[in-house]
């Protein structure tokens, strides 16, 4: 059985399931009337801008891609910008980690480069969004005392975005000798499979070039901290909304505790999870239940509704369907 038919049989079977245990967590010694009547007493005036903030997040992240991508090879930014809301979209709507297949179908169709090439371009931005984590949990740890769990996280963290660093820069300065890998190392193997896995080592390196140019560089770090500083100043402004007096920094440690229980999907459209994290997060900072809770489903909602929007627009665009998607992502390999 194909990892994608094991996803889809545990979304199936065990994806509802569990996020009904999360919610029946999440909603223990809950009143339910209160989470309403907190939601009630919103100020639109914040939501506003709440809004707004939103819808930048999506473009500064198509950016920074685009950046990564233009160091290779020119793109039209509205052309990365569709593929990117749409695999945002895909991941919403379909199993673990679809979105990211969906990207890798829609960039190859797209923008005609091979896949290796697009998935070391989206490697890339996992990277910078962890270096841009630990940034902002670095300036956050000189206000707020983070638990030692937290810290031990965040070094490894730093070391793993360290070495991929370090490896990937290596490997454009010194191309001949990493070429010649497949080679020295796997010359038991037949000559046309190490000649394959030359060009795939080509293809990936191609989407690193990044790295080297110093203008795309500044362009991909400046977009990353964008994005990351867009959504704590989502979470801050709506903590106006609901008419907290937090500090900017409870902001960036609610970002980064949501963004840590969100990495891996385990629950559909992380339903649960997300409201977990968020009841986590503002309890160290005194905010009861009822009002976390309330807090947690109004973010979410603002959180998926750039996607929902963009992404469904770019679909009926491209002629796209939520069937088509489904079936292309099983059949995509970075390979």
């Amino acid at each position: 059985m194909s990892f994608w038919k094991k996803v889809r049989k545990y979304q199936k079977f065990w994806g509802i399931p569990v996020s009904l245990v999360v919610l029946a967590i999440v909603l223990r010694d809950i009143r339910l009337p209160r989470v309403w009547e907190t939601a009630k007493e919103l100020r639109p005036q914040y939501l506003l801008l709440v809004l707004a903030i939103e819808f930048l997040i999506p473009v500064f992240r198509a950016a920074r891609w685009r950046a990564i991508i233009a160091a290779h090879q020119p793109v039209k930014f509205l052309r990365i910008f569709s593929v990117y809301t749409v695999g945002v979209l895909a991941n919403l709507l379909l199993p673990l980690l679809a979105g990211v297949a969906v990207r890798l179908w829609l960039l190859a169709r797209r923008v005609k480069v091979p896949k290796t090439f697009a998935f070391s371009t989206m490697l890339l931005e996992v990277l910078f969004d962890a270096f841009s984590l630990i940034i902002f949990m670095y300036a956050a740890s000189f206000i707020f005392r983070f638990p030692d769990s937290f810290v031990r996280i965040e070094s490894i963290v730093f070391g793993a975005v360290v070495i991929l660093f370090s490896v990937f820069y290596l490997s454009l300065l010194h191309r001949k000798w990493f070429f010649g890998l497949p080679e020295k190392l796997m010359g038991w193997l037949p000559e046309r499979v190490r000649n394959k896995l030359g060009r795939l080592f080509s293809s990936f390196t191609a989407g690193l070039a990044s790295l080297k140019s110093t203008r795309h560089l500044v362009f991909v770090v400046l977009f990353s901290l964008a994005s990351w500083t867009a959504q704590a100043g989502v979470i801050y402004g709506l903590s106006f909304a609901f008419g907290y007096s937090l500090p900017p920094y409870a902001a960036v440690l609610v970002m980064i505790i949501n963004t840590l229980a969100i990495m891996i999907p385990i629950t559909p459209g992380n339903v649960g999870v997300f409201q977990l994290a968020t009841l986590f997060s503002l309890g160290l900072f005194g905010i009861p239940k009822e009002e976390a809770l309330s807090f947690g489903i109004v973010l979410h909602f603002f959180d998926i509704l750039p996607a929902a929007v963009l992404g469904s627009y770019f679909m009926v665009r491209e002629h796209l369907s939520v069937q088509e998607l489904e079936k292309q992502a099983p059949k995509e390999t970075v390979f």
